[in-house]
């Protein structure tokens, strides 16, 4: 993978420019100080000696330039003179994406888009790289830390798990004549786990804040799915499997099935981001804060999930337009992780995820309708 932004280009540096760079950069990047924000606004075009260079064009902007002007003076300082493209005062960063015939026609395609930048690179020709300096520390401040919002998900769906293994310790699901008051009991515990677990993962979204009264509301909604898609399918589908003659053993398969229902967990969290970013909306008279709905890089894509890969205008659009990650819309059902970012100030074009502490409360925040 060699996209990137080239910050300085100067041609035959010795080595010792090349350590002066790093130390540089291991003090200003290694502590991180400023990490930039490449904005992409626009797919554009210019002229090479036998064709044409399409690239992203990228958006100026303080840190940005800041981090371009400190390599650039190293290299002044030693007295290397950079590329005359790569002049601060004439810098027009950009993301090369192919070469192209002369004549060839710019795609109509409308641009906008919000990069983190995952490293520093010190390279020779050919992408050789030299060095590595990569903003671990501010990346986890700016586009939060997945494995954070995924480790509590999946701690929740081990807690489902443990619903139906523990009843199993306990000897239930083995008394013929117990199995309608088992699988009633398993139901009365998936409550209490369902109205826990939603409003923690609620909390984490609301990074601090209060929840709003419409906030509520829509995490009673996803509650009250949640119980519904139970009581209607898992808990009828598990007596109808005891009561036709299933071995209790067979429970057992049931186990990773409950797990399914941790999408509500992922659901509510980014339903708590958006009574975040709504309470934000008004607080300031702002306007509607846009959100940017972003694939799981990791993950294999379901056919549904990543033409929703875009930015809205607003939650409200996006729920009506996209639906919630974990909601269950996609072909990926509730096995979704696609994340949202939220834009900082309406316009600026900077997004950012959960950011903050989780806002803790002392009981659930809803009941569910049974």
């Amino acid at each position: 993978d060699t996209f990137h932004v080239t910050l300085a280009y100067v041609q035959d540096a010795p080595d010792s420019a090349v350590a002066a760079v790093n130390d540089w950069l291991n003090v200003h990047i290694g502590n991180d100080v400023r990490t930039p924000v490449l904005n992409a606004r626009s797919i554009s075009a210019f002229d090479t000696l036998d064709g044409l260079a399409m690239h992203l064009r990228i958006e100026r902007n303080e840190d940005l330039d800041w981090l371009q002007a400190g390599i650039v003076k190293v290299f002044d300082e030693l007295g290397l003179p950079v590329s005359a493209h790569h002049r601060p005062d004439v810098f027009q960063p950009h993301i090369t994406l192919c070469y192209a015939p002369k004549g060839t026609t710019l795609p109509n395609h409308p641009m906008l888009a919000t990069l983190w930048p995952e490293a520093v690179q010190v390279g020779r020709e050919d992408y050789r790289q030299v060095s590595d300096q990569l903003f671990v520390k501010a990346l986890k401040q700016i586009q939060g830390d997945p494995s954070e919002q995924e480790g509590a998900v999946d701690a929740y769906a081990q807690r489902l798990e443990r619903l139906i293994l523990d009843m199993q310790a306990e000897g239930k699901f083995q008394d013929p004549a117990r199995y309608a008051a088992d699988v009633d009991e398993l139901t009365d515990r998936y409550v209490a786990a369902l109205e826990s677990g939603l409003s923690e993962a609620y909390g984490i979204g609301l990074a601090g804040q209060e929840p709003s009264g419409m906030g509520l509301v829509r995490l009673q909604r996803v509650a009250d799915t949640s119980y519904r898609f139970f009581r209607d399918s898992f808990a009828p589908t598990l007596l109808a499997m005891l009561t036709g003659g299933g071995a209790a053993s067979d429970v057992a398969s049931f186990v990773p099935r409950l797990r399914q229902y941790a999408g509500a967990y992922w659901e509510s969290m980014w339903e708590g981001l958006g009574d975040w970013a709504e309470q934000r909306s008004r607080a300031g008279r702002r306007g509607a804060l846009r959100v940017q709905r972003v694939l799981d890089p990791m993950a294999a894509h379901c056919t549904t999930c990543p033409p929703k890969a875009r930015i809205y205008e607003s939650f409200e659009e996006m729920r009506a337009v996209a639906g919630v990650p974990g909601d269950g819309s996609d072909d990926c059902l509730t096995n979704c992780r696609c994340r949202l970012l939220v834009e900082l100030e309406p316009g600026s074009g900077v997004f950012v995820p959960i950011t903050g502490a989780p806002s803790l409360f002392t009981g659930p925040l809803i009941r569910v309708r049974r």
